[in-house]
């Protein structure tokens, strides 16, 4: 009877386990425009010459996507302040792309972010998922990168500058099938455990043909054909974490720039 209480027991658990897994979408993909949208009305009261107050300044070092963005800046040593950041946002040369900027993010405002990384997973191995935040920003450095916070998923920060929705869209979705890829690792470890150190330095090699798979989805979703394209598809075993060499403090490449 025992016997049968702990199994009864253990059903129930894998079945909670299943629904809560069941529960959870494998596509995650939002679009926070928080701090660029902020930064801008600080933009719009310069450019009125209206008093920007403390008040202006604190909701936008309050938005997630700057406070990642400090974050991100601080890990790789890079000097980031709040003080240097109203420097580089009240200076003429940013004054000047208000339009550019305002234009651009209401194009990317319009794009459906859950389609779109469906669109990615269908290229995936099963079991992945796209869970990630994507944060168009208004920064000093002209760069974009994935990073990843400490405890939180990976964030797609994009350096704002004009761009057709086409582009972005593109760019996002060679970053998912990265982030798809990744969250695949601890499947393949398991999987790669018992190897020998020859096979598995062969596995690392072969990671390569994940760029082109990723660049193969992007391509997909906008209706660009390659002859590589169907035997990429086809092939949907693990092509696993970054095949990029300049990984660096979290980054990854954002169209392998």
């Amino acid at each position: 009877m025992r016997y049968w209480l702990l199994f009864y027991i253990a059903v129930v658990l894998c079945s909670c386990h299943t629904a809560i897994a069941q529960s959870t979408p494998a596509v995650q993909l939002t679009l926070d425009t928080s701090e660029a949208e902020q930064a801008l009305r600080i933009l719009d009261k310069q450019a009125a010459h209206q008093s920007i107050t403390s008040d202006d300044w604190q909701r936008l070092f309050a938005t997630v996507p700057y406070q990642w963005l400090k974050a991100r800046e601080t890990s790789v040593g890079r000097a980031f302040t709040d003080g240097d950041f109203e420097h580089y946002l009240l200076s003429p040369e940013t004054l000047a792309r208000r339009s550019e900027w305002e234009e651009t993010l209401a194009v990317l405002k319009q794009a459906n972010m859950t389609a779109l990384g469906t669109g990615v997973l269908a290229w995936l191995p099963p079991g992945a998922v796209i869970h990630a935040r994507v944060f168009p920003e208004i920064k000093p450095v002209h760069n974009s990168f994935v990073w990843s916070k400490k405890g939180e998923g990976p964030a797609i920060f994009l350096y704002l500058e004009r761009q057709s929705s086409n582009k972005f869209e593109n760019t996002v979705a060679h970053e998912c099938h990265h982030i798809g890829l990744e969250s695949l690792d601890k499947q393949e470890e398991a999987i790669q455990a018992g190897l020998p150190p020859n096979v598995k330095r062969a596995l690392n090699w072969m990671t390569a043909f994940g760029e082109g798979s990723g660049a193969a989805s992007a391509n997909a979703r906008s209706g660009i054909s390659s002859s590589s394209s169907a035997s990429q598809k086809a092939g949907s075993g693990r092509v696993a974490a970054h095949p990029c060499a300049r990984r660096e403090a979290g980054r990854v490449c954002v169209g392998c720039e």
